[in-house]
């Protein structure tokens, strides 16, 4: 198809009307016919504002057509037409526009379909023009199915593209036809191009059966899958749009709710589950799970969208009737039918106005109403409706009443059901009214939480409510839900912590005691059995003292002293017989008594805050009934005790220290899952809020790091256990977000449990590594740097278990090297930081730091078939390392010296770069890195960096060995020359070496090689000058020393003496003088071996000169480079810059 000119072509449309339209059927020959259809055609092409005058136009060639008996002509013509917008590129206008208008003839020449779009009847169908519209519509549908096939991935995405519009306009298709398009679709609907795969979908649905049918077609089969594991959003929502909607399809279809794509989630709720009518129509367990996923949804369009279906379908369904919905949710069995009904009346605020509750709707709430109270009283609250408030909430004193009354009839019914429990199981008794305890305890569940928000200025209100919930607290048996609620109410009404502690203290205390007066009812030896136990605690102690006075009667001891011993030895005494008897009566408790008090007692210590050591209600509760509790065999008393430990160790530091070993023992010596579980917890927490100081304390009971460290390794590798697994991984990432710990050993454990497909089985695990390890990988610097610094060690882990994981995972592993690898560059990603500037992310070297930790990995691999994969994983993902020029030159040289290495693949990289995938993907990675080079080299800001940088760095490293040698100089002032020469000797050793690892592109053979070896030799030789002119001096001076060190040894006066110690004192002076010119000179040689290797690299640097590190990579440098271009200029369109007008010349 030819290009649009610049001159405007004139229009038809002026032409359309009866004279025109006669004028076409009388058309003699298909010469004319045919210029006719490409004009038509030409103008289609231009505007969709035409296509109903330009339809009716090609409809009256068409007729035309048919009648000179030229109709294979004619959609010949059609095809030719056709094919000059198949290989034009995805939204191109003027082929999209193509497209529609073809579909619109086909429709309008279908003899099946009315002008209305109705269906005509089958009886008054001509059946000449039934024959010719077949004709035609196999002609071009078997045309473009050879399309299917096409090389062009803008040929296949065409043809998909007008079948899907001719398709969906057709009632009925030949079936020979339809069976031989579905044959072909099934393979178009795995294209590797995601715009094929939607189009043939698209295709593919309109052979399906209608909405609401009994049995699923073929088509809808294929779609089901599609939609399931399509790896594309788009390609996903076409089938979630399109598929047939029944019993069948349905859940696939809600699970949609689920998808990683926000866009798809937001469309479920606000297009498709809109289509299906009325709401009642789903299943109730869906309807629930809906609405929790979309109400809960992390993405604000998707929770808009989810609400606007509730406000929108359901309240129009139910005629805005607030009960009916609440009804519809399922209140007691469903935990987002608090969501539903506060952002409905979020988004309806005239719902709530309308709402009333009097006195005697207060007194018989059903659970429905229950929640509806609740939420309207949290609405009123948070918008700060005082009118509404006033007028449907009562006083405090009477909500009081109310309450009582809700706990009265609870009691009450219990007791019905306990009176009548046999008639009730054969269900004998029609007469006995008795309510599901669920009921009351959900209602009595909404009061409190009102309650608990209750204004109580009013002093009588408020202890009228304390009164009555410490007495239920105190009297009725309730369940864990219950006692949070009440407690917190208990705490809100109290004056103050150390108030509110000694009211629960006391109130478990009485619940302990009158359980252990109900357990000793009628066992008359257990007082006499606990009261013998503390004689014998005591008579040992007593024993133990008298033997202790007998020893003291020995010696003289003071009478304050002995009065003091005394009183410490009864305290030690009244305490151990105090904490026997104690343990003694926590052992006598019924279990469902002790699971209550620890009940009470856990809520209460979740809401305390001051340190244990200012309470002493706290200490007394933790001695009286924690510590036995842990004695106990009953799993739910020790997970119960253990987290009571657990929440009083967070309030103190050395409680904390002493008990962190029992916690071990509960990990290490539990076979119950839940105090596993607990002991986790209870060590995370601890970890939190005291951090590692109280790890490693010379403290009985403590723990060091090491062995916190074992105990999150086994129970995170531990596979057999899913739940631990799972609160094990979610442990770790709270304290590695939180920096407590920053081990990367343990932090790799995850990583290679994330990359472990045996975690599939572990939902919950699963879960938490996806969420958690982008949230730490993204949340800060040091934790890219973290991942990067593990990359090595997790790729040869996981490739060298890759077997063993294959055969786990039933011998198809669900991600490849490639994938594992994409993934940690995807957390390694700079860019991604949260909050990170750009200009910081384009100096981060993190990237450079992973590719050298991926060539690490290609150091120990090596080109086996067995490896291949992950080699191959490796050269494909060099290329797509993130950095730019600011890393910093040293880190640029370093990667480049990295990947010039004869060692990788263990010595067979020649070998490897013969085949030209790893090649282009080296070369790439090589080309860049040395224009990043030559980037940084020739930035004045960089170079000055980074000269700056070697000079102090190898300074740093002269000076200390210089000042090693100063001081050995003082010692020795003799050796101090010939000390200077040595070093500097060594110096020029060290500076061959710093030669030798330059990158071996610095050492090509040039001219300007030549030229710096020339001039270094030259100072060579100057400096090995200076030097023998120095040794002389040097030994010019040490021979006048000695001569002077003799003429001191032998004075011979007092004069004598006196002038030798003046001589002594003017050599030492000298001495120092030629300390300091030595030091001076041996400075300044340094500073000159310094500027010349400088200038040196400088100016071989600029050369722009380089090798490669080996033969085979040289041969094939000027290869790679020519195929780089080739491909570039290859990659452009096929088809030129194509315009959005299409000119439909005249002749072929």
């Amino acid at each position: 198809m030819t290009k649009a000119s610049t001159k405007k072509r004139p229009s038809t449309h002026h032409k359309v009307g009866k004279r025109y339209l006669k004028s076409l059927n009388q058309l003699e020959n298909m010469a004319e016919v045919e210029k006719s259809v490409r004009e038509t055609f030409q103008e289609a092409q231009r505007t969709v504002s035409i296509h109903k005058t330009q339809v009716v136009i090609l409809k009256t060639l068409y007729e035309r057509s048919r009648e000179m008996g030229q109709l294979d002509k004619f959609s010949a013509l059609i095809c030719r037409l056709i094919n000059k917008t198949l290989p034009l590129k995805r939204n191109e206008p003027a082929a999209d526009r193509i497209v529609k208008f073809v579909s619109s003839f086909t429709t309008a020449i279908n003899p099946n379909i009315k002008r209305d779009g109705t269906v005509e009847n089958s009886d008054v169908i001509d059946l000449e023009e039934d024959e010719a519209f077949s004709e035609y519509v196999a002609v071009v549908t078997s045309h473009l199915m050879r399309g299917l096939e096409a090389a062009n991935r803008n040929v296949r995405y065409r043809v998909c593209h007008f079948l899907s519009h001719m398709m969906h306009n057709m009632p009925a298709i030949d079936k020979t036809l339809y069976e031989k398009l579905a044959r072909e679709l099934e393979a178009r609907i795995y294209d590797k191009e995601p715009s094929v795969r939607m189009k043939a979908v698209a295709t593919l649905a309109s052979m399906q059966n209608p909405d609401g049918t009994d049995c699923v077609s073929d088509a809808a089969k294929k779609l089901r899958v599609i939609m399931q594991n399509d790896a594309n959003p788009e390609v996903r929502r076409v089938c979630m749009k399109q598929i047939e909607k029944n019993k069948f399809t349905n859940r696939y279809v809600f699970e949609r709710a689920r998808d990683v794509n926000s866009v798809n989630r937001r469309l479920l709720f606000s297009q498709v589950l809109p289509r299906f009518g009325d709401f009642r129509t789903i299943d109730a367990d869906d309807r629930n799970r809906l609405l929790n996923w979309g109400l809960k949804d992390r993405d604000d369009n998707v929770r808009k969208a989810a609400v606007g279906w509730i406000t929108g379908n359901w309240m129009a369904t139910l005629k805005n009737d607030v009960l009916e919905f609440v009804e519809r949710l399922k209140v007691t069995d469903n935990a987002v039918a608090e969501v539903a009904l506060r952002d409905l009346l979020e988004a309806k605020p005239g719902v709530a106005k309308k709402l009333s509750f009097n006195t005697d709707v207060l007194k018989s709430l059903t659970s429905e109403y229950a929640l509806l109270y609740r939420v309207f009283f949290q609405y009123c609250t948070d918008h700060n409706e005082q009118n509404l408030l006033d007028e449907n909430f009562p006083e405090a004193a009477e909500f009081a009443d109310t309450l009582q009354l809700y706990f009265r009839r609870r009691r009450e019914n219990l007791v019905q059901i306990s009176t009548h429990k046999r008639e009730l199981a054969g269900d004998e008794c029609p007469n006995v009214h008795v309510v599901d305890p669920e009921e009351y305890d959900y209602v009595i569940k909404q009061l409190l939480t009102v309650a608990s928000g209750y204004d109580y200025q009013d002093e009588f209100g408020r202890s009228k409510m304390l009164t009555v919930l410490r007495a239920i607290l105190a009297r009725d048996g309730l369940n864990a839900e219950i006692v949070d609620v009440l407690v917190l109410c208990i705490r809100r009404l109290s004056i103050s912590e150390r108030d509110f502690s000694q009211m629960i203290v006391e109130i478990v205390n009485d619940m302990r005691d009158a359980a252990y007066e109900e357990a000793v009812k009628g066992k008359p030896g257990v007082d006499d059995t606990i009261g013998s136990g503390k004689q014998a605690v005591g008579g040992s102690l007593g024993s133990s003292d008298e033997d202790e006075d007998e020893d003291d009667s020995d010696e003289f001891v003071d009478a304050a002293t002995s009065m003091s011993r005394a009183s410490i030895r009864n305290a030690n005494r009244s305490r151990q017989q105090e904490l026997a008897k104690e343990t003694a009566e926590v052992g006598m408790l019924s279990v469902e008594s002790l699971v209550d008090c620890l009940t009470i007692t856990k809520r209460m210590l979740q809401l305390v805050s001051k340190p244990l050591k200012d309470n002493m209600y706290l200490a007394s509760i933790l001695r009286s009934l924690v510590r036995p509790a842990l004695q106990r065999p009953e799993v739910q008393a020790r997970v119960l005790a253990l987290s009571c430990m657990g929440l009083c160790c967070m309030l103190d530091r050395d409680l904390a220290v002493r008990n962190m070993f029992l916690c071990g023992v509960f990990i290490t010596k539990s076979d119950n899952d839940d105090l596993i579980v607990a002991g986790l917890k209870v060590i995370t927490d601890l970890l939190a809020v005291h951090g590692v100081s109280i790890l490693g304390v010379d403290v009985e009971g403590s723990i060091d790091s090491m062995a916190v460290a074992k105990l999150f390794y086994r129970t995170l590798r531990d596979s057999s256990r899913k739940t631990v697994q799972a609160v094990s991984g979610e442990a770790l990432y709270k304290l590695f977000l939180s920096g407590v710990i920053n081990d990367d050993e343990l932090f790799e454990t995850t990583l290679l449990a994330y990359f472990n497909p045996a975690i599939n089985d572990n939902e919950a695990l699963k879960q938490c590594l996806s969420f958690c390890i982008p949230v730490f990988a993204f949340s800060h610097v040091s934790h890219q740097e973290q991942i990067a610094r593990v990359v090595a060690d997790t790729l040869i882990r996981l490739f060298g278990s890759w077997d063993d994981m294959k055969n786990q995972a039933g011998g198809q592993m669900p991600f490849t090297p490639q994938n594992i690898i994409e993934q940690l560059l995807y957390w390694t990603d700079p860019y991604r930081i949260v909050g990170q500037d750009p200009e910081d992310a384009k100096k981060s070297c993190i990237q450079i730091d992973v590719g050298l930790q991926l060539l690490k990995v290609l150091e120990r691999l090596d080109s086996s078939q067995n490896q291949k994969s992950c080699v191959r994983a490796i050269f494909s993902m060099l290329p797509k390392l993130t950095f730019t020029e600011m890393a910093g030159l040293s880190k640029l040289q370093e990667l480049l010296a990295a990947l010039e290495s004869e060692t990788l693949l263990q010595g067979e990289i020649e070998e490897a770069l013969k085949n030209s995938h790893y090649r282009n993907a080296f070369a790439k990675l090589e080309l860049y890195i040395e224009a990043c080079i030559e980037k940084a080299e020739e930035d004045p800001a960089l170079a000055e960096l980074v000269k700056s940088e070697k000079v102090v760095a190898r300074d740093a490293t002269t000076a200390e060995s210089f000042s090693a040698s100063i001081d050995g100089a003082n010692e020795s002032p003799v050796g101090h020359s010939s000390f200077i020469i040595e070093e500097d000797g060594k110096k020029r050793k060290a500076d061959a070496g710093l030669e030798n690892d330059l990158p071996k592109k610095l050492k090509v053979e040039d001219e300007s090689k030549e030229e710096s070896r020339e001039e270094e030799n030259r100072e060579g030789k100057n400096k090995k000058e200076e030097s023998r002119e120095e040794e002389n001096r040097e030994e010019e001076d040490r021979e006048n020393e000695n001569r002077e060190n003799q003429e001191i040894e032998n004075p011979t006066d007092a004069n004598a003496k006196e002038a030798v110690r003046e001589r002594k004192k003017e050599v030492e002076e000298d001495a120092q003088k030629r300390m300091q010119k030595v030091t001076a000179d041996a400075q300044k040689t340094i500073e000159n071996i310094h500027q010349v290797k400088i200038e040196k690299v400088q100016r071989i640097s600029t050369s722009k000169k380089a090798t490669k590190h080996s033969s085979a990579t040289r041969k094939h440098s000027s290869k790679v480079k020519k195929e780089f271009v080739q491909h570039d200029s290859s990659s452009e369109s096929d088809y030129g810059d194509d315009s959005s007008i299409i000119i439909i010349s005249d002749d072929e």
